[in-house]
């Protein structure tokens, strides 16, 4: 009969026992929503900075790329002129090029030079008259 009266103590706080569970499986529940939502604060707030940051570089790379653009285009530049300049007696073929164009024309060409100069023993006012 001892037995019979432990039991039936147990049976009694079986109901208080799963309302426990219960009340503790629900708060650990919240308690992981609690801390996902904090997490996700913590993560947006980084990467706020992250964006802030990359955003305020960007010019500064913009710029590095169109210097290294520049750059590409004065090697080419540089290229060129060493090509052109490697030889000082030889033309370049576009004034190869004019010279032939112009020896197969045919225009003529006439110089006029100026008058000369009056001599010193002349007055300026003969040289104006002439």
């Amino acid at each position: 009969m001892c037995l019979y009266s432990v039991s039936e103590g147990r049976g009694d706080f079986q109901p208080q026992l799963n309302s426990a569970m219960q009340d503790v499986s629900d708060k650990y529940i919240l308690l992981e929503e609690t801390e996902k939502q904090a997490l996700r604060k913590a993560l947006i707030e980084e990467r706020q900075r992250f964006c802030c940051f990359v955003a305020l570089l960007q010019p500064v790379v913009d710029e590095e790329i169109s210097m290294l653009a520049e750059v590409t285009h004065l090697q080419t530049i540089s290229e060129d002129l060493k090509a052109l300049t490697s030889d000082p007696h030889k033309l370049p073929p576009a004034s190869e090029q004019v010279i032939s164009d112009l020896k197969g024309s045919d225009y003529g060409w006439s110089y006029q030079t100026p008058p000369s100069s009056p001599s010193t023993t002349m007055s300026r006012k003969s040289s104006m008259c002439r």
